[in-house]
């Protein structure tokens, strides 16, 4: 190799090491040692020890294509500023295992512009000789012909198993045990059985039993709590020769410990292949993990083990776990927005709905607070799966629409409508003394007319002034019957009585402490016509619409999110650019609108006669701006300062 071609020793050399998974990295403790000993190569060819760098970050990590190879991007990176002379592999399947072959010429290309050269234990790559080009092509043709190959392989023998009614899920629920006497090729080998353990079986069987009986997981939960009774769970604990084996642990019963157990099919005598896969998902056009697949769409194997339960029993268990978590999801539940009717995604177009989680979560032996609810879109895709435009956290996004209300709710011109009022009833005191004085004028002219007609000599004088008098008569009528009508057209939108209620919105912010979570409903349910949720790369715009036809947005700033979302000009226009701001984490500013010349941003109770009290109006924190059809208004800075949350 070191006739053939002529390597630059001031530049570095790199020794690149991959393996597909962390399980080979953990068993083929060999091979990761061969990779290793690669760099003895560039030693040999005279690079200087200094010269030689070793990456093995892509250990245990699939070549199936370069995206999240941290390794692979690094070489990368050090071709295109080039200082690499040489990249030296095992193999040319350990650069890319892409079935399209697509990376390889990537990586060729990468070391052709810089002038390394590609070196295996075989055979040394010149990226810039053709006949180097085709070898490398086609060797990484065949690494990922071979990888796909190999997928479909293990596919079949995994269809295989089940069809055989084998367990390919490796995990034994408590209370049943593989035996380990049975020969491979046995057509036992694999299937469970009830273990040995009479406690452990007893107390599976009681929980089942009460799962039936009381139709409830807390309920069972109380009563295992109350009466001092804890479930068993398998653990690995190691030996003392350093041999991993299952255990049973008792622990505490918990809600997800208990429904564990009532959701398993296991305990049915049912062997379910197939709940966790990959699937292609049509909106980032990647593949990921679908999990609980229902029954339909998996491979369900019944009466492949003793039972616990019967089928319909398990049946019986899942559709009672269904309705207990649809309760959870209540119109009077935590979220401020649900079980009203108004939430939309703004990716679809279609209704939202609020998912409760569990409080805390588990996650490599830690507990964690978990985000207490979030509103999901309801769209459904062809198959049957939800679509996920957007989960977003609904703590954040009811605080965003609290702010708003405030918002609108500070608005409200309490000291303008009393003087509308007051007005009103002047203009209709006013009116009502007008009807009276013209009723007292018709009626005099009436008795005018009726001593004319008493001394009229001729019968043509006569017959005028009776036409007269009767029509006079007939005026007076209307007039009297207008006197005595109430005023239809002048009936205030608001009354005293639910005005003297409204004072409590003098401050809105203490009233809103001090309302019921239903009363918080009844009031968002009253100003506001639709609310929508539009992710942006950085966080969410909520936008609600005004029962009169105004707007008001708020923007909450999260954690940068891979996918971009266009958001409608119109909700960014509101903002009037400055959505620039970084030094906070969560920052939230609400912006009014008009959807028409003349209509008002946010509901006040006159907006006829009522004028805007003097001063700026009360700002939770922020800016707000009032705007119009025609273009960006007078400023209305509030007196709060922004606010910012750690999430």
């Amino acid at each position: 190799m070191s006739e053939t071609h002529r390597f630059d020793l001031t530049k570095i050399a790199v020794v690149y090491l991959r393996q597909s998974s962390l399980g080979q990295v953990r068993d083929n403790v060999v091979a990761t040692q061969e990779q290793y000993k690669l760099r003895e190569i560039p030693e040999q060819l005279g690079f200087p020890a200094e010269n030689i760098l070793v990456i093995d970050e892509d250990l245990g990590v699939s070549g199936q294509t370069i995206a999240g190879r941290l390794g692979m991007l690094r070489v990368i990176g050090l071709l295109e500023e080039g200082r690499v002379s040489a990249v030296v592999v095992r193999d040319v399947s350990r650069l890319t295992r892409d079935e399209f072959n697509a990376d390889i010429g990537l990586i060729a290309r990468a070391c052709f512009q810089s002038g390394a050269l590609i070196i295996t234990p075989e055979k040394t790559y010149d990226p810039s000789d053709p006949s180097d080009q085709l070898m490398l092509g086609f060797q990484g043709l065949l690494a990922g012909w071979d990888r796909a190959n190999l997928v479909r392989r293990l596919a079949h023998h995994r269809r295989a198993k089940q069809a055989r009614g084998v367990s390919i899920n490796g995990s034994v629920p408590p209370g049943y045990e593989k035996p380990g006497d049975v020969p491979k090729r046995s057509a036992n080998y694999g299937r469970l059985r009830i273990t040995a353990d009479a406690e452990v079986r007893e107390r599976i069987a009681l929980v089942l039993a009460k799962g039936l009986a009381l139709g409830g997981v807390l309920a069972v939960v109380r009563f295992l709590l109350q009466n001092g009774l804890a479930v068993p769970t398998l653990r690995f604990e190691a030996d003392e020769e350093g041999n991993h084996r299952r255990v049973v642990q008792w622990v505490e019963a918990t809600r997800d410990r208990v429904t564990r157990i009532l959701k398993n099919p296991a305990y049915a005598g049912a062997v379910v292949n197939g709940r966790r896969t990959r699937e292609l998902d049509r909106a980032t056009g990647r593949r990921r993990w679908v999990t609980r697949r229902g029954y339909d769409r998996c491979t369900v194997i019944r009466d492949a083990h003793p039972v616990y339960i019967t089928w319909d029993e398990h049946l019986r268990l899942l559709a009672m776990i269904s309705t207990n978590n649809r309760a959870k999801t209540h119109g009077n539940g935590e979220a401020l927005l649900s079980g009203l009717g108004l939430l939309r995604c703004g990716v679809c177009g279609a209704p939202m709905v609020v998912g409760y989680n569990n409080p805390k979560r588990r996650a490599r032996g830690r507990e964690y607070r978990n985000t207490p609810y979030v509103y999901v879109c309801s769209r459904r895709l062809p198959d049957g799966r939800t679509a996920m435009c957007q989960t977003p956290a609904g703590p954040h996004i009811d605080r965003a629409a609290m702010d708003l209300v405030l918002f609108a709710l500070g608005r409200l011109d309490l000291d303008g409508a009393n003087e509308a009022l007051e007005a009103r009833a002047r203009r209709g005191e006013e009116a009502r003394r007008l009807r009276g004085r013209q009723v007292e004028a018709l009626e005099r002219r009436a008795r005018m007319l009726e001593g004319a007609i008493a001394d009229a000599t001729t019968p043509e004088a006569r017959s005028r002034l009776v036409a007269r008098f009767e029509d006079a008569l007939a005026d007076l009528g209307k007039a009297r019957a207008v006197a005595i009508e109430p005023d239809a057209g002048n009936v205030p939108a608001i009354s005293p009585e639910l005005l003297a209620r409204l004072e409590v919105f003098r401050n809105p912010a203490i009233a809103w402490g001090r309302f019921t979570r239903r009363t918080r409903k009844e009031v968002v349910r009253a100003l506001a016509r639709g609310v929508t949720i539009h992710p942006d790369i950085d966080g969410y715009f909520v936008v609600i619409d005004w029962e009169d036809g105004g707007r008001a947005a708020a923007k909450i700033k999260t954690a940068r999110r891979r996918k971009l979302f266009s958001v409608p000009e119109e909700v960014l226009a509101l903002f009037d650019g400055e959505m620039s701001c970084d030094s906070v984490t969560r920052r939230v500013a609400a912006r009014l609108g008009r959807a028409r010349p003349g209509a008002q941003g946010s509901p006040r109770p006159d907006g006829a006669a009522g004028r805007r009290r003097s001063g700026p109006p009360p700002r939770p924190y922020g800016e707000a701006r009032e705007t119009d059809g025609d273009g960006p208004g007078r400023d209305r800075r509030g007196e709060g300062p922004p606010r910012s949350t750690r999430r």
